[in-house]
């Protein structure tokens, strides 16, 4: 027997075992039942209040999602958080960076090689230079 509303397991066994003597296994066996049914009903009852939608991607757009996502940050999430911007009308979705800094960056290299551009011999103190100036620019880059 199903329990109609779930009041409480002992209203529930009361009704169950009405007139009998129960053995310790059907009893056991009853509150097991109940509290399957009662978890059944309560998932039931949260899916109606927050319905939950399934979507599928191909592993081409999983690729591109897992690309656009934030440190840490879960596909599922970001999805959430798309179609929230998306119904206020905003189109920011990610955060904004800040070039800048990137295009200093880009600024002192594009420099540099015309300086090398000048020399005849380039010696490795001077591609040691240039590495670090892309390295610079790397860790703009990643922090934004």
């Amino acid at each position: 027997m199903r329990p109609i509303s779930f009041t409480s397991i002992h209203d529930y066994l009361d009704k169950l075992f009405d007139g009998l003597s129960p053995t310790e296994e059907a009893i056991i066996s009853a509150k097991k039942d109940y509290w399957r049914a009662y978890n059944t009903d309560l998932k039931r009852r949260q899916r109606q209040k927050f319905p939950v939608f399934q979507i599928s991607f191909s592993k081409e757009d999983i690729i591109g999602l897992k690309s656009r996502l934030a440190k840490g940050q879960k596909i599922s999430s970001y999805i959430y958080d798309l179609v929230i911007i998306h119904l206020k009308g905003s189109t920011e979705l990610s955060k904004k960076v800040n070039t800048a800094l990137i295009e200093q960056q880009l600024f002192l290299i594009a420099e540099y090689l015309k300086e090398l551009l000048d020399y005849e011999a380039i010696d490795s103190k001077k591609i040691n230079r240039l590495e670090a100036y892309i390295i610079a620019l790397e860790k703009v880059i990643l922090e934004t």
